[in-house]
């Protein structure tokens, strides 16, 4: 026997410019999938005599009776969701529970080669044991976001733009303090150049001790000065995860949230390209921190009305 706990999840044509939009989940109707734990099903708008978007049901299934857990997991699981296809679904409505003899069926062949996507997804997700929690509050941010990136105003772009930028600084900061002790510092290198300006600048020679003692000094301020800010540690963290980086596009989005941090307005119709930069960034880097950049995505159209 199993506890079901079953809610509604819709795109809320209502807010602001969404309902302008619409979308579709490239998926078959009716069809049973899981996410992040739960039971995910597509509905679609009918009646075409008005267009809605995509609704989708989500069912959580647990032998203990408990819905406050359930309605986490599913949170969690829309959260995930939202990242993998890029649409602003919310909760609507009240969670259902219902008591059920078996678990659904999960019929991979209704669509082969998109339900094994989905399931190596969800195999990927289902790996992640001692950053979980970062990556839950991750996509909680994620979400967040993607929902403000829709309301166009440009209060909500500029709150869009922060919370993208969040997510980018928590989790290069974390890599960083996890293995900035093991960073090559370029001893070896510095010690080179250090002899040279002391004999062919000034003209002095020293002993091994001492130039180890000028190197260790020189060491721990280049290093503090490079990584004090936020932007070196993307630079660091891009470039050990194999992503491209654009530096000067990098330079003005730091600058841009620096500016934001104390006060500052900024016109973001002067720095769409910056915007949807920081966007396709922070997607890279979550998927560099838990997914190794690997992880079938599921297909969204957007389209407007």
């Amino acid at each position: 026997m199993y506890y079901k706990y079953q809610i509604l999840s819709e795109i809320v044509d209502s807010i602001g410019a969404i309902d302008t939009l619409h979308f579709q989940i490239k998926l078959r109707e009716n069809m049973d999938f899981i996410i992040g734990g739960c039971y995910f099903r597509i509905k679609k708008n009918h009646d075409h005599s008005f267009i809605l978007s995509d609704s989708l049901t989500i069912s959580y299934y647990q032998q203990n009776r408990n819905k406050k857990e359930a309605t986490e997991r599913i949170l969690h699981a829309l959260e995930f969701f939202t990242f993998l296809t890029g649409a602003p679904y919310e909760i609507t409505g009240v969670i259902n529970e219902s008591v059920e003899s078996s678990l659904p069926f999960i019929d991979v062949n209704l669509s082969k080669k998109k339900m094994l996507n989905i399931q190596a997804t969800e195999n990927a997700y289902q790996h992640i044991r001692t950053k979980r929690k970062l990556l839950e509050n991750t996509l909680h941010l994620f979400s967040t976001g993607t929902k403000l990136n829709y309301l166009f105003d440009e209060n909500n772009c500029e709150d869009a733009f922060f919370t993208f930028f969040k997510i980018i600084e928590i989790i290069v900061k974390d890599d960083f303090y996890i293995e900035k002790n093991h960073i090559n510092r370029g001893s070896s290198s510095l010690q080179q150049y250090v002899a040279s300006i002391l004999t062919n600048s000034y003209g002095i020679r020293t002993t091994s001790d001492r130039l180890l003692d000028i190197c260790g000094k020189i060491d721990n301020v280049l290093f503090e000065s490079v990584f004090d800010g936020v932007y070196h540690k993307i630079i660091w963290f891009s470039q050990k995860s194999n992503i491209d980086i654009d530096c000067d596009k990098l330079s003005k989005i730091v600058n841009m949230r620096n500016r934001i941090a104390h006060g500052d307005n900024i016109e973001f119709e002067q720095y769409i390209e910056e915007y949807k930069y920081t966007l396709d960034l922070t997607r890279k880097i979550i998927l560099a921190k838990f997914f190794n950049l690997s992880l079938p995505m599921i297909d969204a159209q957007i389209k407007s009305i």
